[in-house]
């Protein structure tokens, strides 16, 4: 009777297989948990940006602003720094002048944490 085994060339061939798809769902994990944090960050700034424009909203009206629309008198104005968690959100403001309008943009930068 003979007796059937595996050769050494076919679990050569099995663990690269194996290994060639953990590597892959590892990298999908890795990759999706980039994207979660990512897009964490991004809601955390958009909160960040109303506590940023709540002063703007409640101390400044339009008939009240100078005409030197960089004379712009708010708490942390122009650069504001605030820590969520371990991320550190910078606001930056911009001003300019429409026609006797103002238009205040507002910039928030941070450093992604990387897993």
């Amino acid at each position: 009777m003979m007796r059937r085994a595996f050769t050494l060339l076919e679990v050569l061939v099995a663990a690269i297989i194996l290994t060639l798809i953990t590597g892959s769902l590892i990298a999908t994990f890795i990759h999706g948990k980039r994207y979660v944090l990512h897009s964490r960050n991004r809601m955390t700034a958009a909160e960040a940006g109303k506590f940023f424009l709540e002063p703007l909203q409640m101390e400044v009206r339009q008939d009240t602003w100078d005409t030197d629309v960089n004379n712009l008198k708010v708490k942390g104005y122009p650069n504001s720094v605030v820590k969520v968690d371990v991320e550190n959100y910078t606001a930056n403001y911009t001003i300019t002048n429409f026609t006797g309008l103002r238009k205040v943009k507002l910039n928030l930068t941070w450093d992604d944490v990387t897993p």
